[in-house]
């Protein structure tokens, strides 16, 4: 199998573009052709390296190559090989609109989940900061009861002082 003579990688017969003077293989997106420059593919398509433009395959034409093209092959009508191109690159295009759309359902079912798994850990929060309320007030209550115990102990304890004072006395 051919490999592109830009990324090294190997090329596909739907994918693909070989140069009819060099037979160098190009994938058509590293050959990066503007919409113009894709129409021109055929069986005679020659790649810059054999026309000797002085334009890399990756840099974009400028616009008056464009302007050029355009106007000299604006009348062009497509071949067989060059229809079956534009209808795979279409294909991959559908293919890979489908594959977005798929994601983007696996999202939205993800994010229901998330806003489900959300709410049910809301009222959970809710749940528990009512629980922790109630123990505040509880241990406030038992503080309150401590500190009157604790004020009472006192009393006895100055009334045992007295007490034993007296006695000893």
């Amino acid at each position: 199998m051919a490999r592109c003579h830009i990324c090294s990688k190997q090329t596909s017969s739907t994918r693909d573009l070989g140069c009819s003077r060099c037979k160098n293989s190009f994938h058509l997106d590293c050959l990066n052709l503007s919409p113009e420059e894709l129409t021109l593919v055929g069986a005679g398509w020659v790649c810059s390296y054999c026309k000797k433009e002085g334009r890399s395959l990756r840099s974009k034409p400028s616009s008056s190559t464009t302007q050029i093209d355009s106007q000299q092959f604006a009348s062009a009508s497509l071949s067989s090989d060059q229809f079956a191109l534009l209808m795979g690159k279409l294909n991959e295009i559908y293919d890979d609109i489908s594959i977005i759309k798929t994601n983007q359902q696996v999202l939205q079912i993800d994010l229901s989940e998330c806003k489900s798994k959300l709410e049910k850990h809301s009222s959970e929060i809710l749940r528990h900061s009512d629980t922790l309320a109630t123990h505040s007030q509880t241990i406030d209550r038992y503080d309150l009861d401590i500190a009157c115990c604790s004020s009472r102990f006192d009393l006895l304890a100055e009334g045992h002082r007295f007490v034993c004072s007296y006695w000893d006395s």
